[in-house]
């Protein structure tokens, strides 16, 4: 948790959550070496910098990630335009490529010795995972608080299936003259879905395996081992969904 936070009461009842990590940390980090700290160090102050100026509340940082809430959710949008602003902005991010995905979700929540309890923290958490770097991915929930502005709109992504959650919700990616337009498929586990998104495994976190379907989910995530995983997860790279999953299957064989 933030340091400066301890004196701040944490919100409660319904608040607007948001999560955010940077995408592919240990390719950065590997490609970066020595400078990974500097870059860390960076990132925390650009997303400290937003937090403070739009009445956030740090909850936790976890390595590259920040979990976040605030009581309006129009700051939590005008939060993270800043924070994907200033990281755009930034030299040393912007020298190293560093991309932040982000994610917001609005609800209520329980909070037991100032910890967040309940299904709006989990499912913030996926709709971030949901996401690409530079991309803010915004529930139905989130969109219908805080509207849409003379400086952001939004665009329909559509219903989708993320991982433990019961239901497809609908989604939507944050549009602001600041923000990119352009990613990749959000990254689910929709039926029919010609997008892949990273698996992680039980036994540990990781880009183990791409969640492809819900035969691809089984075979990467519970019967191949985290080695095994990882080398159809490279191997996947060029392959279609199809082949993916034979090749998968064949692993097993």
């Amino acid at each position: 948790m933030g340091i400066a936070q301890r004196s701040v009461a944490i919100p409660t009842g319904s608040v607007t959550l948001l999560f955010t990590d940077i995408e592919g940390s240990t390719k950065v980090l590997q490609r970066t070496g020595d400078r990974y700290a500097d870059i860390l160090a960076a990132h925390h102050v650009v997303l400290r910098g937003a937090i403070a100026e739009h009445s956030g509340y740090e909850v936790d940082t976890a390595g590259d990630g920040f979990f976040v809430t605030f009581v309006s959710a129009k700051d939590a949008v005008r939060c993270v335009i800043a924070m994907q602003r200033a990281i755009n902005e930034h030299p040393l991010l912007v020298e190293h490529a560093v991309r932040v995905r982000m994610g917001l979700h609005s609800g209520d929540v329980q909070v037991v010795d100032n910890n967040y309890l309940g299904l709006t923290v989990h499912h913030a958490a996926r709709i971030a995972g949901a996401g690409h770097g530079g991309q803010v991915v915004v529930s139905d929930a989130t969109r219908a608080l805080a509207g849409e502005d003379d400086e952001w709109s939004y665009l329909g992504l559509g219903a989708h299936e993320l991982k433990n959650l019961a239901r497809p919700i609908q989604l939507f990616q944050l549009a602001h003259p600041a923000l990119d337009t352009e990613f990749k498929p959000i990254r689910s586990l929709s039926r029919g879905q010609a997008n892949r998104v990273w698996a992680e495994s039980d036994d540990g976190p990781g880009e183990l395996g791409y969640e492809l379907d819900r035969r691809a989910v089984a075979l990467l995530r519970a019967e191949l081992d985290p080695a095994v995983a990882a080398a159809a997860w490279e191997a996947g790279e060029a392959m279609t969904i199809d082949e993916a999953v034979a090749l998968a299957r064949g692993i097993l064989a």
